[in-house]
């Protein structure tokens, strides 16, 4: 029960957490099995811990601060949820998020279609702080991508490399865009070669099978034929022409983009974030 008014009131375990500042410690007791820590003396502890042991069970005060595990799908449009976009080849991709989650589920309520949605991605939970979900949710027709159906569904792999979030494929899209792709198509080679290896002349994109689990995770393995192949080489030119023709500022969101107008890599292996901006090597001065 918690005191509210001057009475007793019984409300469920989760009023508890839900109703507790953000901030404030919470204690915890643990009964368990008496078991010294590896490498200290028993009944040792810390400042904030304080053992009481028995011949059989051992009982652990500890105060923590509880943090919230965050969504793997952004809950709040302007909140934690922003309409951010990576373009390639006339192809728009943006991470899973709920507002993307009812809008999309209200485009295929009236039809008997079956969508990609997974509702269970609304109470899904990020495993790290890179992991996200990125969809394609629009094709902008062009000349490269005739024959790209235009269906909402979450990219897997572009060229064998997971793609692992917006971020990351804002550098992927850049590469395509400005690096060795563009220099080929200057000058008219259908192969490039970078530390010796060539560079295929074709993107291949595949996406994950339909699922139904919490998480996004896909239930089967992604076939070998991709899904999506576009010209490697016609990519920049076709970036051009279809940002001129819909008024696009850039093929990346500029929230994406660094002050040297390159994609923000965010690196949190650490725990801490840590941005730093990709330079690009082939611009001098």
């Amino acid at each position: 029960p918690i005191s509210t008014s001057g009475q007793q009131v019984f409300v469920p375990i989760s009023a508890m957490i839900t109703s507790k500042p953000k901030g404030e410690a919470t204690k915890l007791k643990i009964i368990r099995k008496n078991q010294p820590p590896k490498g200290a003396d028993a009944g040792g502890g810390g400042n904030d811990t304080k053992t009481l042991s028995n011949d059989k069970k051992e009982r652990i005060e500890v105060c923590v601060e509880f943090q919230p595990i965050p969504p793997l799908a952004p809950r709040f449009h302007g909140v934690d949820a922003k309409p951010e976009y990576v373009l390639i080849a006339g192809l728009v991709f943006s991470r899973v998020s709920v507002p993307l989650l009812l809008e999309n589920l209200n485009l295929y309520r009236e039809d008997e279609t079956e969508t990609w949605i997974d509702t269970n991605l609304s109470d899904a939970y990020k495993r790290d702080a890179n992991h996200e979900l990125v969809v394609l949710i629009n094709v902008l027709k062009h000349d490269v991508n005739i024959g790209v159906p235009v269906e909402s569904r979450v990219v897997d792999t572009i060229d064998g490399t997971k793609v692992q979030s917006l971020y990351h494929l804002a550098m992927i899209a850049y590469k395509l865009g400005g690096g060795d792709a563009a220099a080929a198509a200057d000058d008219g080679e259908q192969e490039v070669k970078k530390d010796g290896n060539e560079t295929r002349q074709y993107v291949e994109i595949k996406f994950k099978e339909a699922s139904h689990s919490a998480g996004g995770e896909e239930k089967k393995e992604s076939l070998d034929l991709p899904d999506i192949v576009l010209d490697r080489f016609a990519i920049v030119e076709a970036n051009e022409q279809i940002c001129e023709a819909h008024a696009i500022p850039h093929i990346i969101s500029p929230s994406l983009l660094g002050d040297y107008g390159v994609p923000i890599v965010v690196d949190n292996d650490d725990d801490e974030e840590n941005v730093m901006v990709m330079e690009d090597e082939e611009e001098e001065g």
